[in-house]
């Protein structure tokens, strides 16, 4: 079953032991749209603190219900801080050498609301990510075809995307704009 890693964000995160905070974000890799972590908010005012949580640490996820974390509470407080793996948004800072990391991770809440550009033209903005909770793959692009009110939703394998540029803020696509447009 597919999820919306929009609808995803926000979702409560319940530990072993207790309810404790809620999903940020997903980094993921663009190179084989895999899930890498999920960014979690572990809830407390002070001094707030997000982690990273790898996928192998979630017991089961419920699009209603939240993300069933196979940790406890202490256990979660010990993961590592969401700075220690940055997304290439987050690597690019005004420091001389900015913060070198892994070129391909990325964070769906950049990614969503890139422009969408087809081999023969710009054509939209990216919606949504679809996630599969099986392989915690990332098989699908959606795209919003409107320009200034929400138009028709397209699904786009993410497997036709040939970049995305983070400083122009652009997913690039081995699709025309025809082949995406086609009706259903």
């Amino acid at each position: 079953m597919l999820q919306s890693v929009k609808a995803l964000r926000g979702s409560p995160i319940l530990a072993r032991d207790e309810k404790f905070g809620f999903v940020l974000d997903l980094y993921f890799d663009d190179r084989r749209w895999a899930l890498r972590y999920f960014v979690a908010d572990t809830g407390r005012p002070m001094p707030q603190r997000s982690v990273l949580l790898a996928p192998s640490s979630i017991a089961s996820l419920d699009p209603a219900g939240g993300l069933h974390v196979a940790l406890t509470r202490k256990e979660i407080e010990k993961l590592p801080d969401w700075l220690t793996e940055r997304p290439v948004y987050l690597q690019h800072d005004m420091t001389p050498a900015g913060h070198p990391g892994d070129e391909h991770l990325r964070s769906s809440e950049i990614v969503m609301g890139c422009s969408v550009h087809a081999r023969d033209g710009a054509l939209c903005h990216s919606a949504d990510l679809l996630l599969d909770a099986q392989d915690w793959a990332i098989p699908s692009l959606v795209i919003d075809t409107g320009h200034w009110l929400p138009g028709r939703r397209v699904r786009v394998p993410t497997r036709t995307v040939q970049s995305i540029d983070w400083i122009e803020r652009k997913v690039r696509l081995a699709l025309a704009r025809e082949e995406i447009l086609a009706p259903v």
